[in-house]
């Protein structure tokens, strides 16, 4: 126990100064009643006036009491190690070390967990802020250009707003200074409530009748929700605010400043939302900011609200500065850099962090949607989730009460389930709102060029370590570089040929079969009659290639799990052959290639991207971490040709690119110097480059084909493997969903012309998915070496479809 008390989080902590609980009250208060109770109109117009006017206080009770089960945990944990209280990440750790055995070896694991929610909550605020202050600018502007008769270009899209601010919020963001930070936000909270007090004062006026406006019970009770809960998270400003105020007992009692604030918060969530949709009714803006008329006095509001944001903004991204930056200091140190670099990567870090919030805004430009997604994700996570699994832990070696304890166990089951309900249709109706958005529109430059990161960046990049291990470091770099530019320029080969042909036969942006087609169908003379032949041997490497990644996939998941079982349980058997988890897999893998709805698919494969971003960002802080020094690894390696095709593989992002291509809004942004295509290559080419030398220095030539296979036996870690195999399950049927394209209508043609019944089309479709989800199957059974798999798929499909049949096209026309 000696060396645990030496541990405890509040050893290094700094005095905290004690507040009053009026002082508290406001301090929570101002938390709650940020830009979240702008967007309570918009959540009313999502569940109705019935549902909302009930839903709000219930789900204020809901994150009330996940509050008190924290304090209760906080209260539990200082008396049983005489410690002061604790953060919420501390909490979270000291639970599981003080808890049931099971859990202790958890602690750590949980604990950094606590920390990626907490950070991608608070950035999922600024995200928020920045598009607010963007939308905000924008509805100004163009007021102000209707008054004036000028500011033509006032109405262009917000993401260039989004470009105007960065630059700006990046400077704001250098400060480090706490107490400026304290003194601006004081002052912008004079402003943001006189602003509010002009907001209400447009909602009383005016109001319509309950009777006439639309909806009394709505249908998406589920961003209800999520919009609800993000207004009233308000957990990551309570601990802190609990370890500050001077009279504890009087922060939680039943008439406490928690249940004081709740009240406070409740009354003015149900009167802002309930006003502003009876005034605006289903058309009220994602924020009442927006809504407001085009008159000087709502016009200042604009400003004004934008202000208070800018100035907010850094407030939240503080939080998340001060869970990073500690961390990367001491790695920094670790590493034996001077101050002048560390003090360049702090400088580097915030931006980048500023740069994260402003792209994931550019590509959802959609204020409602944000929230919605950030309060079903995070916020679910952080404020309802959590508290009762954790006050579960603490609760259960407790001595109390049989009865009690079994009351205190059935409430936060409740409550647990309840909160894990929301994440869930949350997210899914979030996602599913945003993948209508960007099926229905053109996308935009950012959407394309994170789409293409996207493709580029797949389990692909996770092999480079091994690549490099055949290549050395000095072939290494030099040769992926060299490779991203050859394939880049192949790119852009079949982009200027889509162009000639569009100006030449009229005719819309072509896919890549389309393209080989049409440019040797209209060259030479003597190659014109090989042009149906050209399609053709373009689709079959295109099927080719997509049956391989999916081959890889399905390795890559059958690799993963048994690593998993190995590592964390003493089950017979779990290092049985690989073949024998391909097998058991076989039929799952069957039923989720079963799934025909694309926007399904693509749903599931967006919380697909969000588990994979976890973990890869948990893998990089594992490679960061006692990095082996480059003298002991080789500079120039023997094996080339695999290092060349595993490369090519990762590198593939033509069968993406054409699409993205047809989809842009602005076609000359995909192609030109800093557009689309380049910038992503140099994002591929950096990633690359640092994951293949950073796991390369780390492990040596002992690196596994996969660097999640290489990654210790510890519990984070070992959350990496699972989530990773989730995540690539999701993709596995995605891609196939392209061979599937490619195969399925030629054969369904043949099916309708000889009159074959409809249940038996509908049984084919069946066989060919199973088909060829038992060939992904028996390839990798024959070839169970993912490195080799990925090199072969590389060598024969990616060569040719990325670097050997573009220049051919080219150099036809």
């Amino acid at each position: 126990m000696t060396t645990q008390d030496n541990n405890l989080p509040s050893a290094n902590m700094h005095v905290v100064e004690q507040i009053s609980n009026v002082q508290a009250l406001m301090h929570l208060l101002k938390a709650y009643v940020g830009t979240g109770i702008l967007a309570m109109p918009k959540a009313f117009s999502y569940s109705g006036i019935v549902l909302g006017a009930i839903g709000t206080p219930i789900i204020g009770v809901l994150c009330n009491s996940c509050i008190h089960m924290l304090i209760d945990i906080n209260k539990h944990l200082g008396n049983k190690l005489k410690c002061e209280p604790l953060e919420y990440e501390d909490i979270v750790e000291q639970t599981m070390l003080n808890g049931p055995k099971p859990f202790v070896k958890w602690a750590r694991f949980c604990k950094c967990l606590m920390i990626t929610f907490l950070v991608l909550t608070q950035m999922g605020f600024c995200c928020s802020y920045c598009l607010f202050i963007a939308e905000n600018m924008r509805q100004f502007l163009i007021f102000m250009g209707q008054h004036f008769n000028s500011l033509p270009n006032a109405s262009m899209s917000v993401q260039w707003y989004l470009l105007i601010l960065w630059p700006i919020l990046i400077l704001i963001n250098f400060n480090k200074s706490i107490r400026a930070l304290t003194i601006a936000s004081a002052c912008a909270n004079v402003v943001q409530l006189a602003s509010f007090g002009i907001i209400v004062y447009n909602l009383v006026q005016n109001i319509k009748p309950l009777k006439s406006n639309e909806v009394l019970i709505g249908n998406e009770f589920p961003l209800f929700f999520s919009t609800a809960v993000y207004t009233f998270e308000g957990i990551t400003v309570t601990m802190p605010l609990y370890r500050a105020v001077r009279n504890k007992y009087n922060f939680s009692k039943a008439t406490g400043v928690v249940n004081v604030a709740l009240i406070i918060v409740v009354i003015l969530y149900l009167g802002i939302g309930l006003l502003g949709y009876l005034k605006y009714g289903a058309d009220v803006g994602d924020v009442l900011t927006l809504s407001l008329p085009n008159e000087p006095l709502y016009n200042s509001v604009l400003v004004m609200y934008s202000l208070v944001i800018c100035v907010s903004y850094p407030v939240q991204m503080y939080v998340t500065l001060q869970l990073l930056c500690p961390r990367v200091e001491y790695y920094l140190h670790e590493l034996n850099m001077n101050t002048c670099l560390v003090t360049f990567f702090d400088y580097l870090l915030r931006a980048v962090m500023v740069t994260i919030t402003f792209a994931f805004a550019a590509f959802i430009p959609n204020l409602s949607l944000i929230i919605s997604l950030v309060g079903a994700v995070s916020c679910s996570g952080v404020g309802i989730i959590f508290p009762p699994m954790l006050h579960t832990i603490s609760f259960w070696e407790r001595d109390i009460d049989r009865r009690a304890k079994a009351m205190i166990y059935i409430r936060n089951l409740i409550v647990f389930i309840i909160g894990v309900l929301g994440f869930a249709t949350g997210t899914y109706f979030s996602i599913k709102d945003i993948v209508d958005i960007t099926m229905t529109e053109q996308i935009n430059s950012l959407q394309a060029l994170m789409q293409l990161v996207k493709a580029c960046v797949a389990t692909g990049i996770l092999t480079m370590p091994r690549a490099f291990s055949y290549s050395g470091i000095v072939l290494g770099i030099i040769g992926t570089a060299i490779i991203a530019i050859l394939c880049n320029s192949c790119i852009h080969m079949l982009i200027d040929l889509n162009n000639y042909l569009c100006k030449t036969l009229s005719c819309e942006p072509m896919d890549y079969e389309e393209v080989a087609e049409k440019s040797i169908a209209n060259g030479a003379h003597k190659l014109r009659k090989y042009s149906k032949f050209t399609r053709n041997m373009v689709i079959v490497f295109l099927i080719i290639t997509q049956m391989g990644c999916c081959c890889s996939y399905y390795l890559f998941i059958a690799e993963n799990i048994r690593q998993f079982l190995i590592n964390s349980t003493t089950l017979p058997n779990v290092s049985m052959s690989i073949e024998y988890y391909l097998a058991i897999l076989l039929p799952f893998m069957i039923l989720i290639n079963f799934i025909k709805s694309i926007r399904l698919l693509t749903i599931a494969s967006g919380c697909a991207n969000i588990i994979q971003l976890v973990s890869f960002i948990i893998i990089v802080y594992n490679l960061v971490q006692d990095v082996g020094p480059v003298s002991e690894r080789r500079s120039f390696g023997t094996d080339i040709p695999l290092f060349f095709s595993i490369t090519v593989y990762t590198f593939e992002g033509i069968t993406s690119s054409m699409p993205l291509y047809r989809a842009i809004r602005n076609k000359r942004n995909f192609s030109k110097l800093f557009g689309v295509v380049n910038i992503a290559i140099a994002i591929a080419i950096s990633l690359y480059i640092m994951i293949g030398l950073l796991g390369y220095l780390k492990y040596g030539d002992d690196v596994q084909s996969v660097i999640t296979l290489s990654l210790p036996s510890e519990p984070l870690y070992d959350s990496v493997l699972l989530m990773y195999s989730l995540a690539v399950t999701v993709s596995y049927p995605v891609q196939m969903y392209v061979a599937i394209q490619q195969l399925w209508p030629r054969l369904e043609r043949r099916l309708t012309d000889r009159k074959m019944s409809d249940t038996f089309v509908n049984i084919s479709n069946y066989v060919l998915r199973t088909l060829l989800v038992c060939i992904t199957f028996g390839l990798a059974a024959f070839i169970p070496r993912l490195d080799l798999i990925i090199a072969l798929v590389g060598a024969v499909s990616s060569s040719f479809i990325a670097i050997i049949i573009p220049p051919i096209s080219a150099r036809n026309i």
